[in-house]
């Protein structure tokens, strides 16, 4: 039985890395996109009934144009969905130590950050593309409310199974 416990651990493993890695490459490749490709496909969206809707129902949370938001938005979202991939895998590579969620939350962090500065140098490389730290800052804040909103998650979940175990017995 231990086996088949040991199994499905690692399997976790994988999982969450390899999502995280996913969105990685999906990060590197809009990275890659030269300033015209990235402001074409920013202007695309925009002329969607989603980004339409984005334009008119959010706030101005950043200075710039719609593209401009629209841009910033992106860089959240990613890193948002980079973070909860990164909680998932530290806590589960963690999940022997009995503070798991309060360190795979600065780990999560830290990777999501480390990645951001990375990929910012690497659009330094892009023609039409800069690295600007104030993106690795818009990253930063994405994955904060990603890594935010997984612990609340992944808190709720276990206090409903606590509470549910404990009332079994």
């Amino acid at each position: 039985m231990r086996d088949r416990g040991h199994n499905q651990i690692r399997f976790r493993l994988f999982l969450f890395a390899a999502a995280g890695a996913a969105v990685m490459i999906a990060i590197f490749a809009f990275s890659s996109n030269g300033g015209e490709d990235s402001s074409r496909q920013s202007l695309f969206f925009l002329n969607t009934p989603l980004g339409e809707w984005i334009l008119r129902n959010l706030p101005a949370l950043f200075p710039g144009d719609g593209e401009m938001q629209l841009r910033k938005l992106a860089h959240m979202f990613e890193y948002c969905c980079l973070a909860v991939c990164e909680v998932l895998f530290f806590d589960e590579l963690l999940r022997r130590s009995t503070r798991r969620l309060t360190a795979a939350a600065p780990l999560a962090l830290c990777w999501c950050l480390l990645y951001a500065a990375t990929d910012e140098y690497h659009q330094t490389f892009v023609p039409g593309r800069s690295g600007r730290v104030s993106d690795v800052l818009v990253d930063l804040l994405g994955s904060a409310i990603g890594t935010l909103g997984i612990l609340l998650i992944l808190a709720a979940g276990r206090l409903i199974l606590n509470h549910y175990n404990k009332n079994r017995k």
